[in-house]
């Protein structure tokens, strides 16, 4: 059984959660990870967030490094009952 790890990105509306959440996703594909991925609220499904998070992307990460700065926590979950 594969261990799970929840990666959960936290915002303000229009802050960039969501290109972040795409280079996040990409860039664990890319190294071979298993990704299960739910683009709601915004997007009925993952190609649909693919094909809008690929627009201007350059241009639209260009603009989040020069407003945005990301917090990252680690966070140990207790163990519940189940859980191996």
């Amino acid at each position: 059984m594969k261990n799970n790890v929840t990666i959960t990105i936290e915002g303000r509306t229009k802050s960039g959660k969501s290109r972040i959440a795409y280079v996040v996703k990409e860039i664990l594909k890319v190294h071979g990870f298993e990704v299960d991925f739910d683009p709601s609220p915004d997007f009925n499904d993952e190609e649909q967030f693919n094909r809008t998070m690929r627009t201007n992307f350059d241009e639209a990460c260009e603009a989040l490094t020069q407003q945005t700065k990301i917090v990252v926590l680690e966070k140990q979950r207790k163990n519940m009952l189940g859980d191996d």
